[in-house]
């Protein structure tokens, strides 16, 4: 096969990872890989959507697409459902969400709530779930082991033009944030269109790292969480037809497994061999 062959065929699989067909997406990974063995970006990719074992060594810099992990049926029904009626219930203690520039709506757009504001027995059972699968998904993004913190976890509600621009969690200097999670739960069926996480692959240059105009899109998915290092790019899409009923809103659970400042420290963040 040519290299622009190549070169298209990779295309295609990138454009069926940004329109959220991951497992089409997943089959044209899986020629390149055939083709070229040693194509680092089509295994890790591989790895990610079908959860199986990534083995190539890599090596710090250059272009890196998002790694992630997906934890489906990540609560039990029966806590799910306390979960979503808390949060429910509670959506006018809701407050505007901030920047580090303060309240800038085009940039980001929902109302949030400390979760243990919503319900601390379901909070802190909604921690010991995700500290119970922090080993295996820690090995699955390929970060460096470190004993995780769990200070930042927030309740959010989009509605009618929700949005969370381009953005990355880490933290300033003293970054503490190393690994974030967003867990959706909503109401069946769905109503609300949008509120897609996009994954952009990330390019770690001297200085500031910078996105690539290729992503993951990950839909909303009711019950799933999504972890993936903090310093890769990532947006939530503009929401729509919610109609004002925040029980048609896209709900999600976000926050940061943090590390010591040190660990948290961006140059040192991006000598991680993705």
């Amino acid at each position: 096969m040519s290299m622009r062959a190549i070169e298209q065929l990779e295309e295609q699989a990138d454009q069926l990872r940004a329109r959220g067909l991951l497992e089409a997406a997943a089959a044209l990974y899986e020629e390149l890989l055939a083709i070229e063995p040693d194509n680092l970006k089509s295994e890790r990719l591989l790895s990610s959507i079908t959860g199986r074992a990534s083995i190539l060594p890599s090596s710090p810099g250059g272009l890196k697409a998002a790694p992630f992990m997906v934890t489906r049926n990540f609560l039990s029904a029966e806590m799910h459902d306390a979960l979503l009626e808390s949060l429910l219930s509670k959506a006018g203690e809701f407050k505007p969400a901030l920047t580090t520039e303060g309240l800038l709506i085009d940039y980001r757009n929902s109302i949030t709530l400390p979760l243990f504001q919503v319900d601390r027995v379901l909070g802190e059972a909604f921690h010991e779930r995700l500290l119970a699968h922090w080993p295996h998904a820690r090995i699955r993004l390929r970060v460096p082991e470190f004993e995780p913190s769990l200070s930042e976890t927030h309740a959010l509600l989009y509605t009618d033009g929700g949005l969370f621009a381009t953005h990355r969690d880490i933290a300033g200097p003293n970054n503490r944030r190393r690994v974030t999670f967003v867990y959706n739960l909503h109401r069946q069926p769905q109503h609300f269109r949008g509120g897609e996480l996009l994954l952009y692959d990330t390019y770690f240059r001297p200085g500031e790292p910078q996105f690539a105009a290729t992503y993951t899109r990950l839909m909303p998915e009711d019950n799933r969480l999504v972890w993936f290092p903090s310093e890769f790019y990532h947006e939530v899409t503009p929401v729509s037809h919610v109609g004002g009923a925040v029980s048609r809103a896209r709900i999600a659970i976000n926050g940061w497994l943090n590390t010591t400042r040190e660990d948290g420290d961006l140059d040192r963040i991006s000598l991680t061999p993705y």
